[in-house]
């Protein structure tokens, strides 16, 4: 086989493999220079391959349509995710669980009858309690926005009001998490308002609009290194005292 053939299908492996993968990585795993490895990923993106280089993460990575026959999803790990995903309050939200429904049913169509009834019983004996959970009073189109939020990386413009004797607030928000607690939904981003990193209670919410503005998320964020114990409660809006300079003093607002 053609030497450069025979480094575009390792190429291509690494690529999909799922870990890490920048140019120095690439070139030692290939044995060749970063100068090839450029080479080789344009050619790839000349065959038509989706490849970009993800700057939150320092990697680059290849978008593959896989089918559902084609991905093998052992029992275990489908009952791992089915437990998971409907023993969250979260998925019983309006926003969520007509999509969640729908995936799973897409992955049950190509599992044996035997391991679709197991699962299906799981997912009947699954009742979580969701008396006083923001999940169960949150506006599907408010949640819906979110989500778009993170995926996105653009700002929201939100109005709160809080349940306490504290005033209501319109403010720009750049969320960097949704955190999912027993009985209620927090997001965690950069206010305006607040001007630092501040934890607020999705269920106090009341109206939200969609920006064009995009934002940038702290590395402390990507790489899952806060924690909600670092903010205090203040109201409904806690802001942070302990949260990393670049954190506290993101640009993005």
């Amino acid at each position: 086989m053609n030497e450069r053939l025979s480094r575009i299908i390792r190429l291509l492996g690494l690529l999909t493999s799922g870990h890490v993968v920048n140019a120095t990585y690439l070139a030692e795993a290939l044995s060749c220079g970063k100068r090839t490895v450029f080479r080789d990923l344009r050619a790839l993106k000349s065959c038509g391959y989706k490849i970009y280089y993800d700057e939150d993460f320092g990697r680059y990575r290849i978008e593959v349509e896989h089918s559902l026959r084609q991905t093998h999803i052992t029992e275990s790990e489908l009952i791992a995710l089915t437990a998971s995903a409907y023993t969250s309050h979260l998925a019983h939200s309006p926003g969520v669980a007509p999509d969640l429904n729908q995936a799973i049913a897409k992955i049950l169509r190509h599992q044996r009858h035997e391991v679709r009834e197991r699962v299906t019983q799981l997912i009947r004996a699954i009742h979580p309690d969701l008396c006083n959970t923001d999940a169960k009073a949150t506006s599907p189109k408010i949640l819906a926005a979110i989500i778009s939020s993170i995926q996105n990386k653009r700002c929201l413009r939100v109005k709160c009001v809080p349940s306490s004797a504290e005033s209501s607030f319109t403010t720009k928000l750049s969320v960097y998490q949704l955190v999912a607690r027993p009985g209620q939904l927090l997001i965690i981003g950069r206010s305006s308002f607040h001007r630092q990193v501040v934890r607020m209670a999705i269920g106090t919410i009341t109206e939200v609009t969609e920006l064009e503005e995009s934002y940038t998320v702290p590395k402390a964020f990507l790489c899952g290194r806060t924690q909600i114990s670092r903010y205090t409660f203040s109201g409904d809006a806690t802001t942070s005292t302990s949260a990393r300079p670049e954190i506290a003093c993101n640009q993005a607002i």
